[in-house]
């Protein structure tokens, strides 16, 4: 109504007004000289009363209309078709066209002013017909109304006072200006690259915008516009008074700030975009994926996403009001907002510190938090499936009661929290520090690479633990079952009471104080204390310098025990070891077992520093093995029973005499093998029998065996006997039983060593010391080691009577001899002579004489 008025009265206004102007009639104007020929005949003008055209012909082409710059009012079209030659169209007196006004140009015109032009009755047109890039901008700073305004090919075009207007097209133009009085538009048409104004434009029943560039204005439209071409814009800004979009939003821009009355949007918004800000009132929409180079703020009354929101941006902030949501994915550097979420299904964050989320208490489908540092969701009460990705450290969670899969990668330094978590399908931690879990009861618990563990004090599921660590603290709480541990230090699982198959690897271990029963205990470490409710253990094996406790098992199957074990105050009580005991030191000695007394087998296998001496007494052992034990030089002390089932005394460097084994009668097996320094087997003297194997090999030194063929020739060895490896005299059997060791006297006693090889003495008795026994010697009480006899009689030299031989025939007398030498001479039937005489005891002496008297 407004602009009716204002017609009315300015068409009045210049009825009364144009009969003082200077009037021309209307024309077409085809050359340069009818053009001056025209100001000629009408010079002055300032009406027009009917259209002014302007045509191009050949050869005279119009290159100056200056001399019409007086022209103010044209009642006709204001025409220009097909202008080559024309640099400069000026008409800044021009204040009214009612017609058509139209420059169409091909090339050359490089400037149009057009300073007081206000109305336009039809058409505004201003185009390039060759559709050729150029630099004319043009600026209409007064024009306010024309019905129909097309603007096409030029470099921009500057149009501020636009009140009304019904169609507006702008083509192929790289800069739109201005256009901030209009209000209403049937229709927009713009194809250009930078488009700045429209901030009154409020309606427009048609659109057809195509803008790559740069768009700032339309703040007053309340109805999006669809804009073809949002896909490579420098900048989008404005539209600040739209409510409602009933479709997609798809904005790809480097600087997006826009929309900041926008509640709603019933389709789906996609930004991209360097910097976005605005959309500070949109409360609802479908999906929202938004990325960003730079910077997202603002969607601070943004409520309800109904299906999801991916944010990416190098710093986001807001979203302050979104409470409940379906998936959202966040990723940024840095992330300030979020932080009334309160329920949702699926949430995402990707961000180097990652904090807040205190009023998140539920998520229906999982978390996923990749981010180095993590503190918060404390609140949180459950979720299905939590990941944590490329983490340094995370603390918080203590509001978590139930989770599904929960998983921490590699990548993480420290995990503290989890206070109020009860139970999850399963927790795969690889971290180096995990502290808290203190309520967890169940779940598969996968703990990898971790260096120190403290907590899981309720934890109740067997447990499974190979890493390389320093510290594990907790457990308090374990159940019976396996647990398998490998750690740097192990402290705590005081409230394990039993276990099937308990493997221990750490340094220092201490702790377990409250299990008693053990199947198979397996421990490696450097100090280990602890242990002392156990009574009950099938096998233990354990690696150690220092040991303390097991204060009160007095039995075990079998027992291991291998390390420096310098300090050791354990098994006080243990008194029987039924199966295996198996030690192996640096200890000089094993009296360490102050109640045991009985073992099934011994091992004693490389101790370098033991000795023998102070040995455990042992009331019952079954068998004995020493092996590689480079500082024993006998057994003196080491077998108090007199019945083995086995003995095996193998690779011992300092052994050199077999001196403790005269107390050994019976043994099943005997292996004496690899003793270099073994030289003297004497004491097997004393063996009675030998109901197995007897295996003597490789016992370098050993020249001299023939105890051996004693036992052997006596039968007492019942099964394979194997000699072999020894020096030369104790090559092999046959070299002992044929050679070296030939007993000729049966006296069980080999030549070599046999004081009276020729005659049966047994007990070796030499009364006078001097090497020759007794059975043999010619002179039994006077040591003549060479057994000088010159006159053969028998009696050797020493002992031969001054007086000689003489004889004596008895027939009904005794004979009285009173010399102890002398005796009765028998003569045998092949002619051969013994001297018949007694010992100190009594007992005859049968003496071989060399020759009869």
């Amino acid at each position: 109504m407004k602009n009716l008025f204002f017609i009315v009265v300015f068409v009045g206004f210049l009825t009364q007004w144009g009969s003082s102007q200077v009037t021309c009639p209307g024309a077409t104007l085809t050359t340069q000289a009818e053009v001056n020929q025209y100001v000629a005949d009408y010079p002055g003008c300032e009406v027009v009363t009917g259209s002014l055209q302007f045509y191009n012909s050949n050869g005279d082409p119009i290159s100056d209309v200056s001399g019409l710059s007086s022209l103010i009012q044209i009642q006709g079209d204001f025409a220009f078709s097909s202008i080559t030659s024309l640099t400069d169209i000026s008409f800044n007196s021009l204040d009214s066209v009612f017609g058509t006004f139209s420059i169409d140009f091909q090339q050359g015109l490089n400037a149009i002013s057009l300073n007081n032009l206000s109305y336009v009755q039809n058409t505004f047109r201003i185009s390039n017909t060759l559709n050729q890039n150029n630099s004319l901008s043009v600026t209409v700073p007064n024009l306010n109304h024309a019905d129909f305004i097309v603007i096409n090919t030029i470099d921009q075009i500057d149009i501020p006072l636009l009140e009304t207007c019904n169609d507006l097209r702008i083509y192929n133009v790289n800069t739109t200006i201005g256009f901030n009085e209009i209000t209403n538009l049937n229709n927009l048409s713009i194809n250009g690259n930078n488009v700045t104004g429209f901030n009154s434009l409020q309606s427009v029943n048609s659109t057809d915008l195509y803008i790559v560039a740069n768009i700032n204005g339309f703040n007053s439209l309340t109805t999006f516009p669809y804009i073809n071409g949002l896909y490579n814009l420098e900048s989008f800004i404005g539209f600040n008074a739209v409510t409602q979009i009933n479709d997609n939003l798809t904005i790809n821009s480097s600087t997006i700030d826009a929309f900041n009355a926008l509640t709603q949007v019933n389709g789906n918004i996609s930004l991209n975009a360097t910097n976005i800000a605005g959309f500070g009132a949109l409360q609802s929409t479908q999906d929202i994926s938004i990325t960003s180079a730079g910077d997202i703020s603002g969607f601070n009354s943004l409520t309800n996403i109904n299906e999801s929101l991916v944010v990416s941006a190098q710093n986001i902030s807001g979203f302050e009001a979104v409470e409940n949501f379906n998936y959202i994915d966040i990723n940024t550097q840095s992330l300030n907002g979020f932080n009334n979420l309160t329920s949702g299904n699926q949430l995402s964050i990707t961000s180097p510190t990652i904090t807040g989320f205190e009023h998140l208490t539920d998520l229906a489908d999982g978390l996923t938090l990749y981010g180095q540092n993590i503190n918060g969701f404390n609140f949180l009460t459950s979720c299905p499936n939590i990941q944590f990705l490329n983490a340094s450290s995370i603390v918080g969670f203590n509001g978590l009661t139930s989770t599904g899969n929960l998983y921490f990668n590699e990548s993480f330094q420290l995990i503290e929290g989890f206070n109020s978590l009860q139970n999850a399908t399963s927790i795969l931690a690889r971290a180096s520090q995990i502290k808290g879990f203190n309520a967890l009861i169940s779940g598969a618990l996968y703990l990898q690479n971790n260096q120190i563990i403290e907590g899981f004090n309720s934890y109740t599921q067997p447990l499974n633990l190979y890493f390389n660590g320093q510290k594990i603290a907790g457990f308090n709480a374990l159940p019976s079952g396996e647990h398998h541990i490998v750690a740097d230090s192990i402290i705590g699982f005081n409230g394990l009471t039993s276990s099937s198959n308990l493997s221990l690897d750490a340094p220092y271990i201490s702790g377990f104080n409250a299990i008693v029963t053990a199947n198979q205990l397996g421990i490696n470490t450097q100090n280990l204390s602890g242990f002392n409710t156990l009574t009950q253990a099938d096998d233990i094996y354990i690696t150690a310098d220092d040991i303390t406790g097991f204060a009160n098992l007095s039995q075990t199957n079998n027992l291991t025990l291998i390390g420096d074990l310098n300090n050791f105050d354990a098994f006080a009580l243990l008194a029987t070891v039924t199966g295996d005991l198996r030690l192996q030191s640096q200890r000089s000695d094993y009296n360490i077992f102050p109640a045991l007394q009985n073992v099934g087998s011994l091992y004693i296998t490389n101790s370098p520093n033991f000795t023998g001496s102070a040995f455990f007494p042992l009331a019952q052992i079954k068998s004995l093995e020493i092996r590689d034990c480079s500082s024993l030089v006998n057994l003196d002390g080491l077998l108090p029973r007199s019945k083995y089932v086995g003995i095996t005394l193998n690779n011992n460097s300092s052994l050199t005499d077999l001196t403790g084994l005269e107390t050994v009668k019976n043994v099943v097996n005997l292996s004496i093998s690899d003793n270099p320094s073994l030289t003297n087997i004497e004491a097997l003297d004393s063996m009675r029998i030998i109901q197995g194997n007897l295996s003597l090999v490789n016992n370098t030194s050993l020249n001299e065996c023939c105890v051996l063929a004693f036992i052997i020739n006596r039968n007492k060895v019942f099964g394979i006997v194997e000699i072999s490896g020894n020096a030369h005299d104790c090559e092999d059997i046959v070299m002992v039983l044929e050679e070296t060791c030939l007993d000729s006297d049966e006296d069980g006693i080999a030549d070599p060593q046999d004081n009276c090889p020729l005659a049966n003495n047994g007990d070796q008795s030499d009364i006078d010391s001097d090497g020759v026994g007794d059975m043999c010697d010619n002179c039994i009480d006077i040591a003549n080691p060479g057994q000088e006899d010159d006159n053969g009689d028998g009696i050797g030299n020493v002992c031969q009577p001054t007086a000689g031989t003489g004889f004596m025939d008895l027939n009904n007398s005794d004979l009285y001899i009173t010399n102890n030498q002398r005796g009765v001479i028998l003569k045998t039937r092949s002619g051969n002579c013994y001297r018949i005489r007694i010992d100190e005891s009594g007992k005859v002496l049968s003496i071989p004489l060399l020759q009869c008297p």
